[in-house]
């Protein structure tokens, strides 16, 4: 913020100000937006290869008439897309077991494992999304602070005067003849009377 007004005249502070503001919220919604997705993708697909299996192994160690109750296929594909919030909170697993037990008819005793088995593949999943995350994020970042490092240096402004024609036509400024237009809002503001020219009259520039 403060290289933005300093590089611009003292009139174009504030819409410089707001045109800095506005691209920062507008980066950091969509950086959201889209390393949020980037989580959540790779979470997906971690979590589904991950919980498939972590269930063919548990199957393996139940009772043949239990392990026959447990389609691992259907089962991971149900699962898949659950939230990982779940594994927030002591509620949230019990709602989760209650779950098993109800919806996919899982013994009530092997429940427990099945819980184990769910959060052992679901937190390398949210690791590795989360990784990935940080890992465009940090390129970002370097791109950002290498871009910084070519700024070109201006000298802090001394005071709040409004700026010369010179340091005008370096911040993109009109020039003279938007100091001429400058200068006559003035007058009017001041309550200075202009000519007034006939219609068929050119106007002068004074």
């Amino acid at each position: 913020t403060l290289v933005v007004q300093n590089a611009f005249p003292i009139q174009r502070v504030g819409v410089v100000t707001a045109a800095v503001q506005f691209f920062r919220n507008m980066g950091s919604t969509v950086g959201v937006a889209v390393l949020g997705t980037i989580v959540n993708n790779q979470f997906r697909d971690s979590f589904g290869s991950g919980l498939a299996k972590g269930l063919t192994d548990l199957q393996k160690t139940l009772p043949p008439a239990v392990a026959s109750q447990l389609p691992v296929q259907s089962f991971a594909a149900g699962l898949s897309t659950l939230n990982p919030q779940v594994l927030v909170g002591s509620e949230n697993m019990a709602a989760l077991q209650t779950r098993l037990v109800n919806s996919y008819h899982v013994p009530a005793a092997f429940a427990p494992k099945i819980i184990d088995v769910i959060t052992g593949a679901m937190r390398p999943a949210l690791f590795s999304g989360i990784q990935e995350a940080f890992l465009i994020a940090t390129v970002l970042l370097g791109m950002g602070f290498i871009t910084t490092i070519f700024l070109k240096e201006i000298p802090l402004r001394k005071s709040n005067q409004r700026a010369g024609l010179s340091a005008m036509a370096e911040g993109g400024a009109e020039g003279l003849e938007g100091e001429s237009v400058q200068a006559g809002r003035e007058l009017a503001a001041a309550g200075v009377a202009g000519t007034q020219l006939a219609p068929e009259e050119e106007p002068e520039l004074v």
